[in-house]
């Protein structure tokens, strides 16, 4: 009886330290998505978001697999409103992250 109360507690810590592990990962990933929409909000070069920050980043942190995606989107319609804005989203996906963390942030033209 003692033996399977010990497997249990055993079983139980090594699953706490998984789930542990997989919180950092995330919190670490949404780190990465937030520092580079924080870097774009703060960039005052409108015109030039698109060739600044569009492209992918690998093994952020020294972790290799995670993976952090910059998608700009320019938006412009002139009818029956003007309409002139990007919309920046970062995805960072990595071998653990089930789903991937995704924020995304909208900034009009001056």
């Amino acid at each position: 009886l003692l033996s399977v109360a010990v497997l249990g507690l055993a079983s139980s810590a090594s699953r706490l330290a998984v789930d542990a592990a997989l919180a950092e990962l995330r919190a670490l990933a949404l780190q990465a998505a937030e520092d580079r929409l924080s870097r774009v909000r703060l960039d005052p070069r409108y015109g030039g978001l698109d060739t600044l920050y569009s492209g992918v980043d690998t093994d952020l942190f020294g972790i290799e697999g995670l993976t952090r995606r910059t998608e700009v989107e320019h938006v412009m319609r002139s009818a029956p409103n003007a309409l002139d804005y990007k919309r920046i989203t970062v995805t960072v996906t990595g071998p653990l992250l089930s789903p991937p963390v995704e924020r995304a942030l909208v900034i009009a033209a001056p």
